[in-house]
């Protein structure tokens, strides 16, 4: 489920933070499991070295600690015998976190209490670039809109793993009585505080209004625990009795067949529209794209950029790389493209110096941008919907 995330998996190539923080939430938490479903010691060292990176890369990170805590408070409560031992281990594990994220913080170093909490809030208020993010049709401020996070994730995640996610919380509630079980109670325990850190975070973001946009990239953190309750929705409906066992046999054969029908949907789609799968929309999502944020990192400006290349045979290519065009990326790529290719370009800031344009559909509702004095010479659609636009000038630059 991890690697057959078209968005997840195309942007592990270029976004070094929303990824990077995603890998080290996913890792605190299988130190978490280590501990919670093994009792294995190595789990708090894993989990306090990865907490300490989860929280310098983003200062969600921090959900981790009382999560952690709370676990720690169940084992205490249905493990009398033992609470003094976790008591011990949870006390040194979130010290020795602490420890980690302040050596792997030199803000921190020198700073009064004042300087702390000032950086604590440029951490979670940050600039509000995304005040005007293309959503549902139109522009909002994702802050001000409660169900952009839940809309977004539930059209750019694989119908499966939403289906599944469903499944896994739903049979949550009929696990309860077994709390009691002190075989399967830890486990549960394990199951219960994932969902609840998915809601909880998810709930945290909409009530303190945390600055999100592009998507739902800040928030892919969320995609840790949401693929944890994914599994255990599939793992339910395997264990799911019903009588007969060849019925057992044709309801697990039914679940395996539409997992694969799914992963190799998915699979050949990423590789179709590579390297242009971040603008994944599921089969719900699709029928709207027009109507989302589509190109924000400017992504396809490559695609562009060798479109041109190919179809303009001689002489320069006048190319504009404008921000406002594709974000700065046109000419990122150009600067990293070798240099018999960037000798055919001369990248112009002003649009009126340019003869051909890369448009990215980021707040750009529909398929058919239009620029004054310029028309299109190819639009890279997928599934239906545009994700760049190639431009020709049709009047004389001045």
């Amino acid at each position: 489920m991890l690697v057959l995330s078209p968005r997840i998996f195309a942007e592990s190539f270029y976004n070094c933070k929303d990824i990077l923080f995603l890998s080290w939430f996913l890792i605190s938490l299988l130190g978490i499991g280590f501990y919670q479903l093994d009792r294995k010691k190595y789990g708090l060292v894993l989990f306090g070295f990865a907490f300490g990176l989860a929280a310098n890369t983003r200062f969600y990170g921090f959900i981790l600690l009382p999560a952690f805590a709370g676990i720690a408070i169940f084992d205490m409560i249905t493990d009398p015998k033992n609470r003094k031992k976790i008591l011990r281990q949870t006390f040194l594990t979130c010290i020795a976190s602490i420890v980690w994220f302040f050596i792997l913080t030199p803000f921190l170093w020198e700073s009064d209490f004042q300087q702390i909490i000032g950086g604590l809030k440029v951490a979670v208020d940050q600039p509000v670039i995304g005040d005007a993010e293309l959503f549902m049709g139109r522009f909002v401020a994702p802050r001000d809109v409660w169900y952009y996070l839940p809309v977004w994730i539930g059209i750019t995640v694989p119908v499966l793993y939403l289906a599944l996610f469903v499944i896994g919380s739903a049979f949550l509630p009929f696990k309860i009585q077994s709390l009691k079980d002190s075989d399967t109670r830890f486990e549960l325990a394990f199951d219960i505080m994932n969902f609840l850190l998915f809601v909880i975070a998810i709930m945290a973001i909409v009530i303190s209004k945390g600055t999100i946009y592009h998507g739902w990239r800040h928030a892919y953190f969320l995609y840790a625990p949401f693929v944890y309750i994914s599994v255990c929705g599939l793992n339910d409906l395997i264990e799911f009795k019903i009588s007969g066992k060849t019925k057992m046999k044709i309801k697990n054969g039914i679940v395996f067949s539409l997992c694969l029908i799914s992963f190799a949907n998915t699979g050949w789609w990423m590789i179709k529209n590579h390297p242009l799968d971040f603008v994944y929309f599921n089969e719900i999502g699709k029928n709207y794209a027009e109507d989302f944020t589509r190109d924000y990192w400017g992504v396809a400006s490559k695609s562009c950029l060798l479109y041109l290349y190919n179809a303009v045979q001689v002489g320069e290519i006048r190319v504009g790389v404008n921000s406002d065009l594709t974000y700065g990326s046109a000419e990122i790529t150009l600067l990293r493209m070798p240099e018999a290719f960037r000798k055919r370009f001369t990248p112009v800031w002003q649009m009126k110096n340019a003869d051909y344009l890369c448009y990215s559909y980021k707040n750009t509702p529909g398929n058919d941008y239009q620029i004054p004095d310029f028309a299109v010479m190819k639009t890279f659609m997928v599934d239906g919907y545009a994700v760049m636009g190639v431009y020709q000038r049709i009047n004389p630059a001045e």
